[in-house]
């Protein structure tokens, strides 16, 4: 008997419908074939299927038994078609049919049991997009699903513990109710690891680079920080976590999505997801940065999607991985091809990057005598390119504070007025472009720009002074603009002053 059970594949984060047939033949040796181009993983899927039936007290059929994995033109990788090649044999044994609308998602232990796996949010927000669907999994994968409040409204969902329980359910011979949202135990958790980051006013001085952090959060735009060791680079790095606000449910979905690709969401109940900040250390690959592999998986770059990566030692990456950051800065997102597909991740991300001067690091130090020479200092400012620089919408220059007083350490008093201050900012970018496809001021066009940044002509004349002296490139000149306005959404102004571009201009690289 030939029986279509229902399941998924993915290509990147795309998500496409895949029919498992599984067809029982009377006639021929007895052997267990899956077709379809499927990979290591998914050719293991015998032994489990097979085990999982016997522990069960299921017998497995002694037939030739075929399973497609249609369309087959698709590569399929991944644990997740256990469930539906075990539900495929037993109706196809049974002569059961099953319901065109059921879903199944799930990898199998040899006991029988059904586990969770890479994936089942991003299959989970798939098939709330469906009506009158059924999706079947394992437990633990609902008790992700169940805390994104509003995936459960077009879509039921079945709680598997283990075939044995399915089964029955198929024979009639026990039921499974789908579960309900209040069924289902919220915990609150946080997903995004490493130690409690430092806040802004943790930071001693730095009073040019505290606010070119609060400019880079409030506008989504890109920050070099360049400066001696210990001057405290990496710290106010990190402490851009504390001031910018956190995910919105839109946004919350897309940072779930990435996460559960790539099996960060999985196993554990619920989630109060943190905006990403992604750190990796400067030996990362090409592959790792930008993304690749095998199977395909998301970089860095995609890792940190609505959130903050910040490359710390930013010279010492390799040159290719540097240089690989060009497009995703500028499109915000990136496409990978790899054996004649394409896949395509989001990156939008603010990029936050610090670097020693030179070499020894002590260049322009006021007090420390730097030891390099003049060709190790050209060479080692040489590794970031003209067109990476250019990127950068902010440039800070940080150097030792010269008070360590507990005046100066409890003087610090801007977290609180820059949580505020970049909340408001960024309402009212959203109110500006709630009719575009702009989020931040850092993502707008030029078109966008004449719409929404005009100038005045005192503010119009500065920068183009600015534009011929400085040699400004016609990018810089734009993103001149786009900070100027963050900076005026930051003092609540509705148009952009001389001052606004001003301090604007004070970023830029030199």
């Amino acid at each position: 008997m030939l029986v279509k059970v229902k399941s998924v594949a993915f290509k990147g984060l795309e998500v496409i419908d895949v029919l498992v047939e599984v067809n029982i033949n009377n006639k021929g040796l007895p052997s267990f074939d899956i077709v379809g181009l499927p990979n290591k993983s998914v050719e293991e899927s015998k032994l489990r299927v097979r085990s999982a039936f016997v522990n069960c007290g299921v017998e497995f059929p002694n037939r030739k038994i075929t399973v497609n994995l249609a369309p087959a033109d698709l590569h399929k990788e991944g644990t997740f078609y256990d469930l539906a090649i075990a539900v495929g044999v037993f109706c196809a044994k049974n002569g059961i049919e099953v319901n065109d609308k059921w879903y199944f998602f799930g990898e199998l232990s040899l006991s029988g049991e059904l586990a969770d796996t890479r994936g089942s949010f991003l299959f989970a927000k798939y098939l709330s997009e469906k009506s009158d669907s059924s999706a079947f999994l394992a437990n633990s994968a609902l008790s992700t699903v169940f805390g994104f409040r509003g995936l459960v409204n077009r879509c039921n969902y079945y709680s598997v513990n283990n075939l044995k329980t399915l089964f029955s359910f198929f024979k009639k011979e026990g039921t499974l109710q789908p579960v309900k949202d209040q069924d289902s135990v919220h915990e609150i958790g946080r997903l995004r690891g490493g130690d409690q980051d430092p806040t802004i006013d943790d930071i001693v001085g730095q009073n040019l680079a505290k606010r070119a952090l609060q400019i880079c959060a409030a506008g989504g735009h890109n920050l070099l920080l360049r400066g001696s060791p210990g001057t405290g680079k990496t710290m106010l790095a990190k402490s851009i976590t504390s001031i910018l606000p956190t995910l919105s449910d839109s946004e919350r979905l897309e940072v779930a999505r990435i996460y559960s690709y790539t099996g960060v969401l999985g196993g554990v109940s619920g989630y109060r997801l943190l905006r990403p900040f992604r750190n990796p250390h400067h030996t990362i690959s090409y592959a790792g940065m930008l993304g690749g592999g095998f199977p395909i998986l998301p970089g860095e770059i995609t890792m940190a999607h609505k959130g903050v990566l910040f490359l710390d030692e930013f010279c010492e990456f390799n040159r290719n991985v540097i240089e690989g950051l060009r497009q995703p800065m500028q499109n915000g997102y990136i496409n990978l091809n790899r054996k004649g597909q394409t896949f395509s991740f989001p990156s939008k991300f603010i990029l936050v990057a610090a670097t020693n001067p030179c070499p020894c690091g002590y260049h322009g130090h006021p007090k420390i005598v730097c030891t390099c020479s003049d060709s190790k200092i050209f060479s080692y400012a040489k590794k970031l390119s003209g067109p990476i620089l250019d990127r950068f919408d902010l440039s800070v220059d940080m150097f030792p504070p010269d008070d360590f007083s507990n005046k100066a350490i409890v003087g610090n008093k801007y977290l609180s007025n820059f949580q505020r201050s970049v909340e408001v900012a960024r309402f009212t970018q959203a109110s500006r472009f709630q009719k575009t496809a702009v989020a931040f001021n850092c993502e707008m066009s030029n078109q966008d720009l004449a719409n929404f940044c005009p100038l005045g002509k005192p503010s119009r004349a500065l920068l183009d002074n600015a534009y011929r002296k400085l040699n400004l490139s016609p990018r810089a000149y734009y993103k001149v603009i786009k900070i100027s306005r963050t900076i005026a959404d930051l003092a609540n102004a509705p148009q952009i002053t001389e001052a606004h571009v001003a301090e604007a201009l004070q970023f830029r690289h030199k």
